[in-house]
């Protein structure tokens, strides 16, 4: 359901985006394309707890979803993370790969 949405958000303002994206070792969540030069791989986690958080990163690093775009000049990778009974975001995180 968030997935759609900032799928919907992303491409509605012109973005090139794919959303379950596929590797070797799972699909990707959300990739966010830009100039053929910049790529965020983004990755939706929701938590039920508190102790979860880091969760959404972590699975994109423990994946190596980002290898996959290293021909990029720049690379991101992003991990939000959505609290199940608030409804909102609770956490988020960024690394720059390359």
């Amino acid at each position: 359901m968030y997935q759609a949405a900032i799928y919907e958000l992303m491409y509605g303002v012109g973005y090139d985006v794919l959303i379950e994206d596929s590797t070797i070792k799972g699909g990707i969540d959300l990739i966010l394309l830009l100039n053929k030069r910049k790529v965020y791989i983004i990755e939706l986690k929701l938590l039920k707890k508190e102790e979860e958080k880091g969760k959404a990163i972590k699975h994109i690093l423990e994946k190596e979803y980002h290898k996959k775009y290293m021909d990029y000049e720049t690379v991101y990778i992003v991990g939000i993370e959505i609290d199940k009974v608030k409804k909102r975001i609770v956490n988020y995180k960024y690394k720059k790969v390359k």
